[in-house]
């Protein structure tokens, strides 16, 4: 069949009520941003290991920055799981999150996320135990702990 043939039967296909197809011309819904969006939820334990680095992180006043959307933050905090991070500080910082700080990653300068603050340096990146540990040891060291 002709290209034009093939037109001109599917404007007459569309157009007879014997037609099986429904075209309807939608509005797009206005375009309204997520507000208060929580993180995804921590479902991991904490060890012994992961508790006590985070009252050692509380102890320092450390922060994990964050973001609800991130993938490597949602890890980090599984890592540390969940009893954990209730002690710890999370500052999100993506503006749609749930109790966004924006502000404050800005005024800190939060290179990404994850991001550990902690004894006043950053530490961006994901962390093992091991290593926040270590991160963790050094700090309390240079306070004289």
């Amino acid at each position: 069949m002709a290209p034009d043939a093939l037109q001109a039967q599917a404007a007459t296909a569309t157009t007879t009520e014997s037609s099986s197809f429904v075209f309807a011309k939608a509005s797009a819904p206005p375009k309204q941003q997520p507000q208060n969006v929580p993180p995804p939820p921590i479902t991991s334990t904490s060890t012994p290991q992961a508790l006590k680095i985070a009252r050692d992180l509380v102890s320092l006043d450390a922060k994990m920055y964050g973001a609800y959307w991130c993938s490597h933050c949602n890890d980090q905090k599984q890592i540390m799981g969940r009893e954990a991070m209730q002690l710890v500080t999370y500052v999100e910082c993506a503006k749609e999150g749930k109790d966004s700080r924006k502000d404050l990653c800005k005024a800190r300068d939060v290179p990404g996320f994850p991001t550990w603050d902690i004894g006043g340096k950053l530490y961006p990146g994901e962390w093992g135990l091991d290593e926040l540990e270590e991160i963790v040891g050094k700090a309390m060291k240079k306070e004289g702990r």
